[in-house]
């Protein structure tokens, strides 16, 4: 699928700082998600 190999390695910065975005809101997401639990006991 990759029809353009020279434009992809000139966005090499860009999967890494969409991953680490992804990856600050996935521990978000958990640290919400235990916060949740915390606060209504089961």
């Amino acid at each position: 699928m990759l029809a353009e190999p020279r434009h992809f390695k000139a966005n090499t910065a860009v999967p890494s700082v969409i991953a680490d975005y992804v990856g600050g809101a996935l521990l978000r997401l958990q640290n919400g998600f235990r916060a949740l639990e915390t606060e209504k006991p089961t």
